[in-house]
């Protein structure tokens, strides 16, 4: 699994991925790199979203493609212009603290409630 704490402040790139300076022969190249939501998808990973009620609004367009709940509408754009398609296996689990009620509706619909000892986690599996 890949585990992404959103209370850190995580924006679009650590995500996603980034467009990196690499190596290739001892030429310098910009490359894409994956990040951990990009690697769960490619590689049919459970993505863990850590804290989800404490993300930035530039990732909601992410989080709600990331949580569709027709996989086969998982539509991604990378910043090198790719697309993730989601192998078998990806799924989304979502922790927070608070209420679900904390959560922008259009990412509150698409997620599981789960409540656990008087706190609670969402979860959502694709």
């Amino acid at each position: 699994c890949e585990i992404v704490p959103l209370s850190d402040g995580v924006d679009q790139f650590g995500l996603l991925g980034a467009m990196l300076p690499a190596s290739e022969n001892g030429t310098p190249v910009i490359r894409w790199t994956d990040g951990p939501a990009a690697r769960a998808v490619r590689e049919g990973k459970i993505l863990i979203l850590d804290e989800v009620d404490q993300h930035s609004p530039e990732l909601r367009p992410i989080l709600h493609a990331l949580t569709e709940t027709d996989p086969s509408q998982i539509r991604v754009r990378t910043a090198d212009g790719g697309y993730l398609t989601p192998a078998l296996g990806f799924g989304v689990v979502c922790t927070s603290n608070k209420s679900p009620d904390s959560l922008p509706e259009a990412l509150r619909t698409r997620l599981l409630s789960v409540f656990r000892d008087g706190e609670v986690s969402l979860e959502m599996f694709h």
